[in-house]
Parts: structure tokens; C-alpha cells; sequence
């Protein structure tokens, strides 16, 4: 079958279209949703792409680690998503990535105990050697303790202190409130 010229840069033109698509595409993962897990635990996204991580009940994280040393951060320049908190359902916070090139992106949950427990996932894995996530677990299962970049760490402790000592004083107005309405009846 022989192509016509127009054809042929329709055809060129689609390709092209599709490719540039393809690279600012948006990628979910779900955090959280079925237990310890990101799901899924492994994605290929083109440089220029963006990958949405979507949190689920319980108190999860996502953090940027390196391959030879898993569950604790990169470095205190490394993503780090915060931790996320949901009673029920989806989290109406979305932590969204850009990724800025194809090398392996290695991350965990920052939560005490979740890297440990497989936790973990990749974004642009090798495609051979021994770089895998089946190994990047086995060593996570190993780590010795799970840890934040420091730079942020103290600030979402502040933010939890601060939460807590808000909750904390709601409920006190609270009560006092119902006790100060039986007195005065």
C-alpha cells in the first residue's frame, strides 16, 4: 500500500502528537488503599510526565529514597509529601509528582514501620541488573528504622502539635459548654 505525501504527514503528525501526549500524561497511585501498599507499585512515566498519589484511610507518606538505602529520605531536598491523614475513604489531598527525567525514582511510606513492612515503590525501574523492586523490598525489610528529611520533619511536627492542642481545646470548650448549659437551666 503506497502513502500519499499528506498522508504520510498526517500520519507523522499523529505520531508526534501522540508521543508529546503520552510524556505530559498523569499517572495515579493509590496510597494506602489496600493495606501497606502503593498500588500500583510500579509505573514508566516519560520525562515532563506527573504522577498524582492519592491517600486512603490511615496516616501514609510518600518520600523519595535512594536504592542502597531504603526507608530513609534521599536527602532533605527529596520529595516528601507530607503525612497525609484520612479517616475514611480518599483524601481530598493529592500529592503530585513531576517527574523531570527516565532514571529509577525510589520511595516509601514515612510512617513508623510501613517501608519495613513493603511499603515501597518505583517510578522508571531499570530494565535489567540488579536494581529491582523485589530487592529494593527485600532491603527495605531490613532498614533500621523509618525517618522523614529533617527539614521537614520539624514542621509536620509542629503541624501535629498544633492539631493536637486545637482538638484538644475544642473538646474542652465543648464540655465546658454542655456543663455551663446543665448549671444554668
Amino acid at each position: 500500500m503506497k502513502l500519499s505525501f499528506h498522508a504520510a504527514i498526517l500520519l507523522w503528525l499523529l505520531l508526534v502528537g501522540a508521543s508529546n501526549s503520552a510524556s505530559n500524561a498523569t499517572q495515579s497511585v493509590d496510597v494506602g488503599e489496600h493495606g501497606l501498599s502503593f498500588d500500583p507499585d510500579t509505573i514508566h512515566v516519560a520525562s515532563g510526565g506527573k504522577v498524582e498519589f492519592h491517600f486512603y484511610p490511615g496516616n501514609h507518606s510518600v518520600t523519595q529514597a535512594s536504592f542502597d538505602d531504603p526507608c530513609h529520605p534521599m536527602s532533605d531536598t527529596s520529595f516528601f509529601s507530607g503525612f497525609i491523614q484520612s479517616a475514611n475513604g480518599e483524601s481530598s489531598t493529592v500529592f503530585t509528582l513531576t517527574v523531570n527525567d527516565t532514571k529509577p525514582i525510589w520511595f516509601y511510606c514515612g510512617q513508623i514501620g510501613h517501608c519495613q513492612a513493603g511499603m515501597v515503590g518505583v517510578i522508571n525501574p531499570a530494565t535489567s541488573g540488579p536494581d529491582t523492586l523485589d530487592a529494593f523490598k527485600k532491603a527495605a525489610s531490613n532498614a533500621n528504622g523509618d525517618s522523614v528529611p529533617s527539614a521537614f520533619g520539624h514542621y509536620h511536627y509542629q503541624r501535629y502539635v498544633r492539631q493536637y492542642i486545637e482538638q484538644y481545646i475544642k473538646q474542652y470548650v465543648e464540655q465546658y459548654d454542655e456543663q455551663y448549659d446543665e448549671q444554668h437551666k
